[in-house]
């Protein structure tokens, strides 16, 4: 075998198309596994977003000796929509009224559902109100228990929040 020509050397069309092919091949499987990677990436991150909004709401009550509230349905029409909001309730209520400082709002990314926000006992309530000593408790100064279910396409995760104020992620 001889020294190469100058125009001989390299790939040669048919070489350059199969890898070519190879890579999109690849590609096709990839994509729907970094889909669902995202997407259940965003689930992990909006339970630990309420996990956390579940601590912080805990920790402003006894810091401020106050009943806070952290609404999963705040037009209290039953219908979870993925939106809730944390307040610091005033009158003790439960509600929030008009003048009462909204002090964390968010929602759901689309993709994501809250299946259900239970707590305290039957009939189970979408809220949690920590007391001054940062225990949930109902409107009889109960202390109780909930949690919150959220799914996507693929994966689901709830929260629990114990009778002392602390959450978890499952």
């Amino acid at each position: 075998m001889g020294k190469l020509k100058f125009y001989e050397k390299g790939f040669s069309l048919f070489e350059l198309i199969i890898v070519i092919a190879m890579i999109a091949i690849l590609t096709t499987i990839a994509i729907p596994l970094f889909s669902k990677m995202n997407s259940n990436m965003r689930l992990k991150g909006s339970a630990r977003d309420i996990h956390s909004l579940l601590q912080l709401t805990r920790l402003r009550a006894i810091k401020e000796q106050a009943f806070v509230v952290v609404d999963f349905d705040p037009d209290r029409d039953g219908n979870l929509q993925g939106n809730y909001i944390a307040f610091v309730d005033d009158n003790a209520d439960f509600t929030r009224d008009g003048i009462e400082e909204i002090f964390y709002q968010n929602n759901l990314q689309v993709d994501i559902q809250m299946t259900s926000a239970a707590f305290g006992p039957s009939p189970a309530k979408t809220y949690t109100c920590f007391n001054i000593n940062g225990f949930p408790v109902d409107s009889l100064l109960n202390e109780y228990s909930g949690t919150v279910n959220l799914s996507n396409a693929y994966n689901s995760h709830q929260i629990s929040l114990n009778a002392v104020g602390l959450s978890t992620v499952q």
